[in-house]
């Protein structure tokens, strides 16, 4: 069971990654999933959060530094040093058809970090700015989703991940940010 699924995960892979590609995303890829590039979405938020907080601004960006801490440690540190799944960029059989456009990371694939970060924030950025701006909780909603979707998408696209690490990773970064939001409503920052 566990190889067939691999083995449908690496041909989703190789559908995507080796055939599904234009000159124009080969360029956006690249930089669309780079952690700099959303430094001002980032900016952004944080100043929507001390406009609205004002003095409570803390208790927000503690749950999102919390959250960063353990989608990190879940990913990276945990499921990667643990399940140890090479990249599709150091699988030897995918070599032919990968279309690599970034270095290939050094670490292991499975899960996705990227994803696990993304959805996380996603998740965390809409119930933070829908609590905020309640007229606009179902564009917060799709935008973030869609945003977290487009940068795990970038992954496979640029030939880093598979998609079951991005599943996964998105699956693990909306898990704990639910349990965490959950926390943060329990202790009445909500």
């Amino acid at each position: 069971m566990l190889a067939e699924l691999i083995a449908w995960d690496q041909q989703l892979f190789t559908t995507i990654n080796g055939g599904w590609h234009s000159p124009f995303l080969d360029q956006i890829f690249p930089i669309w999933r780079e952690k700099t590039t959303w430094i001002p979405l980032y900016i952004l938020i944080l100043a929507s959060l001390i406009y609205k907080r004002k003095s409570k601004v803390w208790q927000p960006l503690l749950l999102l530094g919390l959250g960063l801490l353990l989608f990190d440690t879940f990913s990276s540190q945990l499921l990667k040093k643990n399940v140890m799944r090479l990249r599709p960029c150091r699988t030897a059989s995918l070599e032919e058809e990968l279309h690599l456009l970034v270095t290939c990371g050094s670490g292991y694939s499975f899960t996705s970090s990227h994803a696990t970060n993304h959805f996380g924030l996603a998740y965390l950025f809409a119930q933070l700015l829908s609590t905020d701006y309640k007229a606009y909780k179902t564009y917060f909603w799709i935008g973030f989703l869609l945003w977290a979707f487009s940068i795990a998408y970038g992954q496979l696209y640029v030939g880093v991940h598979f998609p079951l690490d991005l599943l996964c990773g998105a699956f693990l970064g909306l898990s704990l940010s639910a349990v965490l939001y959950w926390g943060y409503k329990r202790l009445g920052w909500g």
